[in-house]
């Protein structure tokens, strides 16, 4: 227990440095994940015109294969 204690008190200099990392860290994250949404943003309306020609491609190939 008193090695632990003394290992702690030992790194607790270290503390301040690691805070800053986790700001910066967590800045970091922020940035990535807001460049994300907007990939997804620019992304999303193609997906929709895709989905819509396969709906239709599908509903062509069940009128011609004689299928509700």
């Amino acid at each position: 227990m008193r090695d632990d204690l003394k290992a702690a008190r030992k790194n607790a200099n270290l503390i301040p440095e690691i805070r800053d990392d986790l700001k910066a860290t967590k800045k970091n994250t922020e940035a990535s994940l807001d460049e994300i949404k907007g990939l997804r943003e620019d992304i999303q309306p193609g997906y929709a015109m895709n989905f819509r020609q396969i709906q239709a491609d599908v509903r062509a190939i069940k009128d011609r294969l004689g299928m509700p």
